[in-house]
């Protein structure tokens, strides 16, 4: 019976103290810089890392880690409603976002038909390589239009042009009244 007893008691020890192990081995897993978050598509998920805040809606499973940059990094299969500090991400096939932290600027990775929609609805479409800062860019800048000189609009007003018609009706007797 007693070496039952010792038995039973050492085992405990032994139970616990491996318990022991994985919390604290856990703990330190928690707090290292490269944490990731893998969502399963079950439910809608919403991380927050350095103050942006990443929702990724029921039925996209998707990756959210940090590079040694410290940029965030979105990963997954079509990306479609992926909400990213209140910009809308959607994807068709592997795609892989980069977001910095302190400008907020998107990069696309790798991917291909990526759109990102802003708060005022406005759409952009990137490519591998392209940001979020440098589609704007490209907005902004609207391409010189050069329009044929008989659709220019004309440089004589209304006005001079009735003040004409007035003035060849007084000159002209003939002109209809």
């Amino acid at each position: 019976m007693r070496k039952i007893t010792a038995l039973m008691f050492a085992f405990l020890m032994l139970v616990t103290f491996a318990s022991a192990q994985k919390t604290n081995a856990a703990a330190e897993k928690a707090t290292e810089p490269e944490t990731s978050i893998t969502t399963d598509g079950q439910k809608e998920t919403w991380v927050e890392y350095n103050d942006i805040i990443i929702t990724i809606p029921k039925g996209v499973k998707a990756t959210v880690t940090r590079d040694v940059q410290g940029n965030i990094i979105v990963s997954g299969s079509d990306l479609n409603g992926v909400k990213i500090d209140g910009e809308t991400v959607n994807s068709n096939g592997r795609t892989a976002l980069s977001i910095n932290p302190s400008t907020k600027v998107i990069t696309v990775r790798e991917g291909n038909n990526v759109t990102v929609t802003n708060a005022n609805g406005q759409t952009y479409s990137l490519r591998p390589g392209q940001s979020t800062a440098q589609a704007v860019a490209a907005a902004k800048a609207e391409p010189a239009v050069n329009v044929p000189a008989f659709v220019l609009p004309s440089t004589e007003s209304a006005a001079s042009q009735q003040a004409a018609q007035n003035v060849e009706e007084t000159l002209s007797p003939s002109a209809p009244r």
